[in-house]
């Protein structure tokens, strides 16, 4: 029994750590911010045509080296970066999100639909939420999570990072290239999903 609690906090802990540092964060923090594209150039290897993905899976984030370097979600991008077993880069992870602590009780609320009066949002909205982005929100950023304004500009010349509300977003694409959703840290109102704590605007 105490097995299967240690296993459950151990889990809780993972979740929280990519609500508050997902996968395109981490990615610009760890270095390879230029790399959190939809499709580009493998970063672990002598690339010559576009192998490496990232991209969003059902609730969360996942990555994808189709020459066989590796997938998985944050944790493994860690390992793979760093050359770290799972253990240390669970525990290099939290490091880097802040090391907050571990609430046992958290659960992961199943996603759940809100009706919205809002605008239906597409590229073209998500694209005033690039523009939005602005030096002040960019040097806010640098400030708060140690990024470097060059990966931070790389990211929102990429069309990858924006501002909705005041808040930091990002973009969820579809098979098709084109803007799904977007990724938020916050609460508004609006026509959003609720996944694991993270709201997300629904496009359709």
């Amino acid at each position: 029994m105490r097995k299967e609690v240690k296993t459950m906090e151990n889990q809780h802990t993972i979740q929280e750590c990519k609500q508050r540092l997902p996968l395109p964060q981490l990615m610009a923090n760890l270095g390879f911010g230029e790399f959190s594209k939809r499709s580009c150039r493998c970063p672990f290897h002598e690339d010559q045509t576009a192998s490496f993905s990232v991209f969003p899976v059902e609730n969360r984030w996942g990555w994808k080296c189709h020459a066989g370097c590796g997938e998985g979600d944050e944790v493994d991008f860690i390992k793979k970066a760093k050359g770290v077993d799972t253990r240390e880069a669970i525990r290099l992870y939290r490091e880097l999100v802040g090391g907050f602590p571990v609430s046992s009780s958290a659960a992961t609320p199943a996603p759940a639909k809100t009706k919205s009066s809002t605008e239906p949002v597409n590229d073209v909205v998500w694209q005033r939420c690039v523009e939005a982005f602005d030096d002040d929100a960019a040097n806010d950023l640098s400030v708060a999570r140690g990024y470097s304004l060059r990966i931070i500009y790389e990211l929102k010349s990429s069309g990858l990072i924006g501002l909705l509300r005041g808040r930091i977003a990002f973009p969820i694409h579809g098979h098709d290239g084109k803007v799904v959703g977007i990724h938020h840290n916050g609460s508004f109102t609006g026509h959003a999903w609720q996944v694991a704590g993270v709201l997300a605007y629904q496009l359709h």
